[in-house]
């Protein structure tokens, strides 16, 4: 699945992940340690555990600088995302940390990842997740790519 803007999509972009997703289909991701590991060519990887909790309490974010794959190795979250990037800061641009936290936008998707989904959002895509779904909190194990811009 791709949701995204004509406005906003970039071919190049879509080129990166389909290499890092053949890289990751080569690894046993439910056996990768915690943490940040590099993949190369400035693309890195986190692997992260969370307990989810109500996605409208969370606030959007975004990322001028990198793209992300968000792939959940257990568990199961709420994710939204937008394709809409005319949006409204709540808190200013975090360079070191490419973090934008960000008002709601006017519309987004709302979705729900499973264990072995996983989805994509472009550079400055609001998103936020770690959301629970049916109003029971779970434990998510999630690996999140970086890819730059």
């Amino acid at each position: 699945m791709l949701y995204s803007t004509l406005q906003d999509y970039n071919e190049k972009d879509y080129i990166k992940v389909q290499q890092v997703l053949a890289f990751l289909k080569t690894l046993d991701l439910k056996e990768l340690e915690l943490g940040r590991f590099e993949i190369g060519e400035g693309i890195f990887a986190n692997v992260m555990e969370y307990e989810t909790s109500n996605i409208n309490e969370r606030q959007f974010e975004s990322h001028r600088n990198y793209l992300d794959i968000q792939y959940v190795i257990s568990g199961t979250e709420e994710i939204h995302v937008s394709p809409y990037t005319n949006y409204e800061e709540a808190v200013p641009y975090d360079l070191a940390n490419d973090l934008e936290l960000l008002e709601e936008p006017h519309a987004y998707a709302k979705f729900i990842l499973n264990e072995n989904e996983f989805v994509v959002m472009g550079a400055n895509e609001p998103h936020r997740g770690a959301g629970m779904v049916d109003g029971m909190p779970v434990k998510v194990r999630k690996l999140v790519v970086k890819i730059p811009q």
